[in-house]
């Protein structure tokens, strides 16, 4: 069933025009449909220590010609994450791999990310955090080149961050602790679920929601 709601037919128009604009889409936005999922994303990169041996190998994805991130146990690439200006204040975050192996072995793949974050304040700027650890625990299905998706839990979903906070996060491939698994292991993309609320905010800086 639809939720009921109650709304001005149309936005005030007034000299703030533009503003009462987004601000009455936002309000329809919310009101219909609630938050919604998006994605923080952003590619995996060499952190470019010139072949040393924490650095993943560019390998030809299946004889495609096509090269992408393979991580041996102990092996990392970079991310680097800007929070939206539509980002749903008080939410939490969730943290994924996009990953697949080469081979059938089933054994668990297991991912560790390391990340900071600074919010933005322009008259007083805030220094990165302490180094937060997310591990991931990743069972492949055992088909190769399979496309497998490993996330946080609720348990350790991450509060969200203000408007234009960056993270700086390190993807790294680390033993499980048993049994390894001994395909070529890709790590394609990681990203960050977050719930939207709105279109983007009235201002460009802080303070973000000030009308």
């Amino acid at each position: 069933m639809p939720r009921e709601f109650e709304l001005s037919p149309t936005p005030f128009k007034d000299e703030n025009f533009s503003w009462h604009w987004r601000n009455w889409l936002n309000t329809v936005f919310e009101k219909l449909r609630g938050p919604l999922w998006y994605d923080l994303m952003a590619p995996i990169t060499s952190a470019g220590r010139r072949g040393a041996a924490s650095d993943f190998d560019w390998t030809d994805y299946n004889t495609t010609g096509i090269y992408q991130p393979d991580f041996a146990i102990g092996e990392d690439g970079i991310c680097v994450f800007h929070i939206n200006h539509d980002i749903k204040p008080g939410s939490k975050m969730y943290p994924h791999v996009h990953w697949s192996t080469d081979g059938t072995d089933t054994n668990t793949v297991r991912w560790e990310l390391n990340f900071v974050y600074a919010s933005r304040d322009d008259d007083s700027p805030t220094a990165f955090s302490a180094k937060q650890t997310i591990t991931l625990d990743g069972t492949p299905s055992g088909t190769a080149y399979a496309h497998h998706v490993t996330e946080v839990t609720d348990a350790n979903a991450v509060d969200a961050y203000e408007v234009d906070s960056i993270i700086l996060m390190q993807i790294k491939r680390v033993t499980n602790g048993g049994t390894e698994n001994t395909d070529t292991v890709f790590g394609h993309f990681v990203d960050i679920h977050y719930q939207r609320d709105r279109f983007g905010t009235p201002q460009k800086a802080p303070n973000f929601y000030e009308r």
